[in-house]
């Protein structure tokens, strides 16, 4: 997740992470207090869908529209582990601390910057304080171009490589092994706004794995994001709405089958988001 989520932060996209998964959304807009992120499973019965509960998500914000807690909750409230956040006087997360439902640290990120405000390192301690892995971030101009994460003892584990195109938007993504090898590749496709239009997934091989396909509205709002398979075959929907400050407040997911001899839009997943103004 981490690999993943760290990968999204340099693309120049408005980025928030919904219930610790990142989503290409919108920043929560209107002075939010909080938020609660509700999953549900899907079930179907007679042609009929149903759905349940499965995790709660909790997000809390300061004055300034930061956010200061991330928990994960059981269905009925209970926090089962959370995440805190500590800023520096220009708005960088400094420390993120794991803790779990007693209150324990699990873990502890600590951030450093350069005079720019470009994040160098990010270092990661466990319970006992001591230093699991360390990410070191190399740029050109404000354009992360490397992104390198090593264990605790300075091997390296990973590393990112990033290309970008002359709007500085990142253009393809490379992901390395340790021993080098490149284990997978992403490229970007943009429209006039600047916004992601197309993302491209590519294994070790450069064999096209999948695409995904990002829809807005007339006013340039993520309205769906669809995914295709290799030989450009529909079978994944996103789609996304929003109430009237602009915030997310239903994610609805729909897997294309083929049954009974036509094509069918089958319910496959939900998130439910309500706000605290």
């Amino acid at each position: 997740m981490k690999k993943i989520f760290s990968s999204l932060l340099v693309l120049g996209i408005s980025l928030f992470a919904f219930a610790g998964e990142p989503l290409l959304v919108n920043v929560p807009t209107g002075n939010v207090k909080s938020y609660t992120k509700t999953d549900y499973t899907i079930a179907s019965k007679f042609g009929e869908y149903f759905r349940t509960p499965s995790a709660k998500y909790q997000h809390v914000f300061n004055e300034f529209g930061q956010e200061i807690e991330n928990s994960s909750l059981t269905t009925d409230g209970k926090v089962l582990d959370k995440i805190t956040y500590s800023y520096d006087s220009k708005g960088n997360i400094t420390t993120q601390t794991g803790l779990d439902d007693a209150g324990n640290v699990m873990w502890k990120i600590v951030n450093t910057y350069d005079k720019k405000g470009l994040k160098t390192e990010e270092a990661e301690y466990d319970a006992k304080d001591y230093l699991s892995s360390k990410s070191i971030f190399k740029y050109t101009g404000n354009n992360c171009t490397e992104e390198t994460l090593y264990n605790g003892n300075g091997k390296i584990i990973w590393k990112n490589i990033y290309e970008y195109d002359e709007n500085n938007n990142c253009k393809t993504l490379y992901s390395y092994y340790s021993n080098g090898e490149l284990e997978s590749k992403k490229t970007f496709k943009y429209n006039d706004k600047n916004a992601v239009q197309e993302i491209f997934y590519y294994d070790d091989e450069g064999a096209l794995e999948k695409k995904e396909l990002y829809r807005y509205d007339s006013n340039d709002v993520l309205t769906e994001i669809a995914t295709y398979t290799a030989q450009n075959k529909l079978y994944l929907r996103m789609f996304f709405k929003y109430d009237a400050k602009g915030n997310v407040t239903k994610i609805t997911t729909y897997s294309i089958a083929q049954k009974f001899g036509s094509t069918v839009n089958e319910l496959a997943g939900m998130s439910d988001y309500t706000y605290q103004y």
